[in-house]
């Protein structure tokens, strides 16, 4: 059963290798031949890329073409961290 799932998981990402980057793909190929089929990243360590997290998502869904740039100006981000 694994070997058929292995299988079609080469298949699937032979489909998508112009979207996923080859070392995504290799994680995910690892995860799921060790029986993850988990795809989320896993927690890591180290500073967060912004506390704002809920602010830029309500501007986000307030306004589905805000831009960053608006966004880091609004909420006082610098944009090249944002």
């Amino acid at each position: 059963m694994l070997h058929r799932l292995v299988k079609k998981f080469a298949l699937f990402m032979m489909k998508i290798s112009d979207i996923l980057s080859k070392s995504t793909a290799r994680k995910w190929f690892a995860r799921f031949h060790a029986g993850n089929f988990d795809v989320k990243d896993e927690p890591h360590s180290g500073r967060p890329i912004t506390e704002k997290s809920n602010e830029i998502m309500v501007k986000v869904e307030r306004d589905k073409h805000v831009s960053t740039v608006e966004i880091a100006r609004e909420l006082d981000i610098d944009h090249k961290t944002s």
